[in-house]
């Protein structure tokens, strides 16, 4: 997209594939279930296949990109590296099994975790040589390393996403923990309202990004804003399973729907057009193994807060071990303890996770000092082509 736009107006076009986006989200759920209910999986499945394969033809017929350019980018690759690239797709994706791994379907003792731990420095270290030593054409985009810019950017964005996929992830706990003992019709929205935010945050980048050409300040008043959210949910002031606390929570989703659009532009500003898509594969990259980090790193910190109290806790039960192994499996067996026991255990889930939304307030001011020193968009036309 950014070859058929000015970058300027980047995040406006990107906010509508997101608004389109999260249409179709809503709608796949409701409308696949209808479907599986009148025609069986079967039908459903061809049904599916046949659109994925319309909309292919549909686009083939009808995109249009710029012609190519006779001068081809001098950063331009001959041929792509095969034995590069299948490294650094096992340097990526080995810790990432493991991190996903332990903790949640085996202990973190487990062989299978400690292997995988124990490949990825090997599987790093044979990477760098063969894309220095051996490949004729490196994939990796060294001269980025170099420009302290991209490193001040990525340092302001990756641990926002961090802490977002955090929020994501712990958010459904904590929000059935809450509301263990009420019926609460309105806790099956509360995630959704923070999924609309999102659109309406990437709508209102791009329109201010476009209107102002500038995105500094914008990007700190977003950091700000969630640093006092995060800080309001570790003190128990939001209650997300209350209607009045909606637009609250909408307003969250907007604040990550808004960065994603303005570290959009704070990263592809400091290039050149023709580094920008290799700019942009490597920090899709980054963002996703910073996703993964956070809700790895979340799922680790709670359960270990979580066991820890408890132990704590039910120290004078003869059966504690299982009590606390069993809880953290599955919530519902906490139906079936005493009153009392599950007080316990539902105040621990929700202190815990609580002390993890404090966590997020410190990785995010490391995102607002940071974004002190981040560039501020250039207006030069060769940047902004």
């Amino acid at each position: 997209m950014n070859d058929l736009v000015q970058l300027y107006e980047l995040p406006l076009w990107t906010s509508a594939i997101s608004v389109i986006g999260t249409v179709g989200l809503m709608l796949g759920g409701p409308v696949g279930a209808t479907l599986m209910d009148h025609l069986g999986s079967r039908p459903t499945f061809g049904i599916e296949t046949c659109t994925m394969a319309i909309t292919i033809l549909i686009l083939y017929f009808t995109l249009r990109l710029p012609q190519e350019k006779d001068k081809r980018p001098p950063h331009a690759a001959g041929r792509l590296e095969y034995p590069s690239a299948a490294l650094l797709l096992l340097s990526v994706a080995t810790p990432l099994f493991a991190i996903n791994l332990g903790g949640e379907m085996f202990p973190w003792h487990h062989p299978l975790v400690i292997t995988l731990l124990c490949l990825t420095p090997a599987f790093v270290t044979l990477f760098y040589y063969v894309d220095t030593r051996v490949a004729a054409t490196p994939i990796v985009p060294k001269r980025f390393l170099r420009n302290k810019h991209v490193a001040v950017a990525l340092a302001c964005t990756l641990p926002m996403k961090f802490v977002f996929d955090q929020l994501r992830f712990s958010f459904g706990t904590y929000l059935e923990a809450r509301t263990f003992h009420s019926e609460n019709s309105f806790s099956d929205w509360a995630l959704t309202c923070i999924y609309l935010g999102r659109p309406l945050g990437t709508i209102g980048s791009g329109i201010l990004v476009r209107r102002y050409r500038k995105y500094k300040r914008f990007l700190q008043l977003n950091i700000i804003a969630d640093i006092v959210l995060y800080a309001c949910f570790a003190w128990g002031k939001i209650q997300p399973e209350k209607p009045a606390f909606a637009p609250l929570l909408v307003f969250i989703g907007a604040t990550e729907g808004s960065s994603e659009g303005l570290w959009l532009v704070a990263l592809l500003s400091l290039v050149e057009p023709e580094d920008q898509p290799l700019l942009y594969a490597f920090y899709d990259l980054a963002l996703c193994i910073a996703g993964d980090l956070g809700i790895a790193i979340s799922l680790a910190t709670e359960s270990s807060l979580v066991r820890s109290r408890l132990h704590t806790k039910l120290s004078g039960y003869n059966n504690a071990a299982e009590v606390i192994r069993k809880s953290l499996e599955d919530l519902t067996y906490v139906q079936q303890l005493p009153p009392r026991l599950q007080t316990i255990i539902l105040d621990v889930l929700i202190s815990s996770t609580e002390v993890a939304f404090g966590i997020s307030c410190a990785v995010l001011a490391i995102s607002l000092v940071a974004s002190l020193y981040v560039k501020e968009m250039s207006r030069s036309p060769s940047i902004m082509s």
